[in-house]
């Protein structure tokens, strides 16, 4: 069976499951209670689970258990194998008999009586003891889960992100607001983001610090950082740039590659640290081999222009190749300037290929270059 046919075969069994993923940013938005919630995300498993449970069963009850071996051993080799058959995934033996089963599951004598195929009625059952089950489980755990920073992560990445990519930032505020209180860390984060740039509500600097405070306690790597650069630039805060570079080694202990950058640009530019160019460019360098993207774009710009006591063109333009590949913009700008200052024709259209790149990303660096270059062909 060839791997395209497999897929097809994954995808049809799923497809009620897909069908409900692609629609979960909808259907949760007319959700308000943690059991609607539950409903909603446990739909597609259940469709999936009680189907599989159900032809399991059938697998097991539709034929007769050896005498040398237990009911225990026997159901669970039938369990182990059930799979394979479920998908219809195999070599062409194994698809045959399962073909061969999945007719003789029609009209197979067990005890002479005629197993037929399940009524719907019995599938209705299974479906409703199984939900049942789910509901007897949930019940005593949704407090717990209601809490729990795992089910508060689950509806700021589902619910909460529909609210702010529709740019519906009041309900996003809204939204966030009992989770942050709950002390749920990712919402306390967002609500302080809320505060700073003042999105849907008026700006407030220092509820969005108290906010960076709480989650930067409760671990959040990302408002350890932000708070450090609140305090270095003393934006909405008194400046302290012994609280900025405490809390900067914090993150960089956490093995932030962010800070770490961070504290690389302090140092080359000399900025609440006594200036140490070489130290700076060692630490972006250390976050660049770490895969921080950012950090690799200053470390191409280094070696363009010999900060450092570094240049070495070559360099700079495989740095900037490998992060234009990954739709870097800045980088496919940089990487253009170097190609049209190569010269040469191949040199030139490919340039202009990063550089239509980044324009269609929408970087103002590549739409400035972009009409620079037609305003020289003008004039020549």
């Amino acid at each position: 069976m060839s791997l395209f046919t497999v897929l097809k075969k994954i995808a049809v069994r799923f497809a009620f499951t897909i069908i409900c993923v692609l629609l979960f940013p909808l259907l949760l938005s007319g959700c308000t209670t943690v059991v609607q919630h539950a409903i909603i995300i446990m739909l597609p498993f259940d469709a999936l689970l009680t189907d599989y449970i159900r032809f399991i069963y059938e697998i097991v009850t539709s034929e007769n258990k050896p005498d040398n071996i237990t009911q225990w051993s026997f159901s669970a080799s039938k369990f182990k194998s059930s799979w394979r058959i479920f998908f219809k995934i195999g070599s062409k033996e194994a698809l045959l008999e399962s073909e061969i089963r999945a007719e003789s599951l029609k009209t197979f004598t067990v005890n002479e009586k005629l197993v037929a195929k399940k009524s719907k009625k019995h599938r209705i059952v299974i479906t409703i003891l199984f939900c049942l089950l789910l509901g007897l489980l949930y019940g005593p755990l949704a407090p717990m889960i209601r809490e729990s920073q795992f089910y508060g992560n689950i509806q700021i990445y589902t619910l909460g992100s529909y609210y702010y990519v529709e740019e519906d930032y009041k309900k996003f505020f809204q939204f966030l607001l009992p989770l942050a209180k709950q002390g749920n860390a990712l919402a306390q984060h967002n609500l302080g983001v809320v505060y700073f740039e003042g999105r849907g509500i008026p700006k407030d600097y220092e509820k969005a610090v108290h906010w960076f405070q709480a989650a930067h306690k409760r671990g959040r790597i990302e408002s350890t950082r932000t708070l450090a650069t609140i305090y270095m630039s003393g934006e909405g805060v008194p400046k302290s740039c012994t609280k900025a570079i405490r809390l900067l080694e914090q993150a960089i202990e956490a093995k932030d590659t962010m800070s770490i950058a961070l504290m690389g640009q302090m140092y080359f530019e000399g900025k609440c640290v006594k200036k140490d160019v070489y130290k700076g460019i060692a630490l972006i360098k250390k976050a660049s081999q770490m895969g921080n993207d950012e950090a690799s774009f200053v470390l191409g710009i280094c070696y363009e222009y010999g900060l450092g006591g570094i240049q070495d063109i070559r360099q700079a333009k495989n740095i900037y190749l490998d992060l234009a590949k990954k739709d870097f913009p800045k980088a496919q700008v940089s990487l253009a300037r170097i190609l049209f200052d190569l010269g040469g024709r191949d040199n030139d259209l490919e340039g202009f290929k990063w550089l239509n790149s980044a324009v269609e990303l929408g970087e103002p660096d590549a739409i400035d270059l972009l009409k620079e270059i037609e305003m020289r062909s003008t004039n020549f």
